[in-house]
């Protein structure tokens, strides 16, 4: 594991951001929209499901931290598209 925080941004598509043990430190919404975001311990969305996010109810800057705030990953963070063509998703990890 690293010892700086890392960031990925996620807008339209699925995405690996992360391969190999780590820690999600937090997830924003970046961009509120209608996109419907599911975020898995993985590198494709077969993994561990840990959280469903719609940017639709949040607004820009939205924490959803709890229950996974510094929540250990073992094999990746890949966050997958559900629905939807807008909005952004801002992942912390490290």
């Amino acid at each position: 594991m690293g010892d700086k925080n890392q960031l990925a941004r996620i807008t339209t598509c699925d995405a690996t951001s992360k391969t190999g043990h780590g820690i999600l430190k937090a997830l924003y919404v970046d961009t509120p929209g209608d996109i419907i975001f599911r975020v898995y311990d993985g590198t494709d969305n077969t993994g561990l499901l840990l959280f469903e996010i719609d940017t639709d109810s949040a607004t820009s800057g939205h924490l959803f931290a709890a229950p996974y705030i510094n929540h250990p990953v073992n094999v990746g963070i890949h966050t997958d598209v559900v629905s939807g063509t807008t909005g952004g998703l801002v992942i912390v990890y490290e």
